[in-house]
């Protein structure tokens, strides 16, 4: 490898880069580099300690001013201080005189109350023993209400149950009279009209209706009165010839069949058979009708309507209204005469009462209050006299 040359600007002579040549120049430079070096060390020291020494007054003067808003914070203090405890003063100076005047109140109050005790005692006692009782009068109001809402729960809930049974037996009863007479219309009486359950129109072998049978059926455990006149009240608006009851629960225990008020009363076993053996009567009853439709007068038409159920019918509405009027007309007037005896009764308590406080307060306050008309002894002596008279 050759060695590195110079050439010289000057006179154009080449030299070769030998250590020997080159050492004084580097250490010429060397010398000239830490210098420079040390100069730019001693400018950033210089510049470094300005920098510390500005932060150090700078930090000097903001703890200076912290000082002295903190002195200023404490005489602020100190002299508060000084106001709460001249207040604290004054406090307890207007205490020590306030409780002197709350003993002597006391001693006072006390007094008062050593006279009256027994009677704030006794008043409640009496405030207790209302209360008690009022709250003992709630409890059983409470106790009554929950029971009557219990009952009526129940009772619902039974209704439901029993108006779903009572729909099924309808529903069997209407499948069973289908079956069984085939040739007759057998209509069921909708929900929210009023009728029965269902209207079995009996058909003569000729085609032609013959007559009606109104059904009613029951499925419950207690027999009720109101069914009957319900069911006849049905019947004269079905116009139906026969009304029958098919119910589990009969007006006499033990028996099946019964004719009752104008209405057939049976089991649910004896339905069917029972419309087979009534049946024919309409039928027959109805060719009676057309062989003699031509030959009766206005007289035998009367006679044969007066004779006849439907004539019977409207009369038995009529005497079951009146009745049903009768008998509300009656318990209209029990319960008015057993109201007035209560109010009656109710007023003379009123008096009563009345009359001892009034005596009450003229044996405390004397000849102070002056007498009520009606409640003196020379009056009521009086008033006896003339009326004896």
């Amino acid at each position: 490898m050759p060695e590195p040359f110079i050439k010289c600007p000057k006179c154009g002579a080449e030299f070769t880069l030998t250590d020997s040549a080159v050492a004084p120049v580097r250490e010429s430079e060397r010398r000239r580099y830490e210098a420079l070096l040390e100069e730019q060390r001693r400018r950033v020291a210089a510049e470094t300690e300005e920098k510390a020494r500005k932060a150090r007054e700078e930090a000097l003067s903001a703890k200076d001013a912290e000082l002295a808003a903190a002195k200023e914070q404490l005489e602020t203090k100190e002299r508060k201080l000084a106001e709460a405890q001249r207040d604290q003063a004054e406090a307890l100076k207007l205490k020590t005189s306030l409780e002197e005047r709350q003993r002597e109140l006391d001693l006072r109050i006390q007094k008062g109350i050593q006279e009256g005790i027994e009677a704030a005692r006794e008043n409640a006692r009496k405030d207790a023993e209302e209360a008690f009782s009022m709250s003992i009068r709630e409890r059983d109001l409470l106790i009554g209400s929950l029971r009557t809402q219990i009952d009526e729960m129940k009772k619902r809930a039974e209704q439901g149950s029993q108006q779903a049974q009572g729909e099924v037996q309808e529903l069997a009863l209407e499948e069973a009279l289908t079956a069984e007479f085939p040739f007759d219309l057998v209509e069921p009486v909708e929900k929210g009209v009023r009728g029965a359950d269902c209207i079995q129109r009996v058909r003569s072998e000729t085609g032609q209706i013959a007559g009606s049978i109104l059904w009613e059926s029951k499925r419950t455990k207690n027999w009720s009165g109101d069914w009957l006149p319900k069911l006849r009240a049905d019947q004269r608006a079905c116009s139906a010839e026969i009304a029958i009851l098919a119910t589990q629960a009969m007006p006499r225990a033990g028996e099946e069949l019964m004719f009752q008020d104008g209405i057939w009363i049976c089991t649910f076993a004896l339905a069917v058979p029972l419309a087979r053996a009534l049946r024919p009567l309409l039928v027959e009853i109805a060719r009676s009708r057309q062989v003699t439709s031509g030959q009766r007068t206005k007289t035998e038409m009367i006679y044969a309507y007066l004779t006849g159920s439907q004539f019977r019918a409207r009369v038995e509405a009529i005497v079951e209204a009146f009745r049903s009027m009768q008998n509300e007309l009656q318990a209209e007037k029990r319960i008015m005469t057993k109201l007035w005896a209560k109010r009656e009764k109710e007023l003379e308590k009123v008096l009563e009462a009345t009359s001892g406080m009034y005596g009450d307060l003229q044996g405390i306050a004397g000849s102070s209050i002056p007498e009520l008309e009606g409640f003196d002894l020379a009056q009521l002596t009086d008033g006896g006299t003339d009326a004896d008279e």
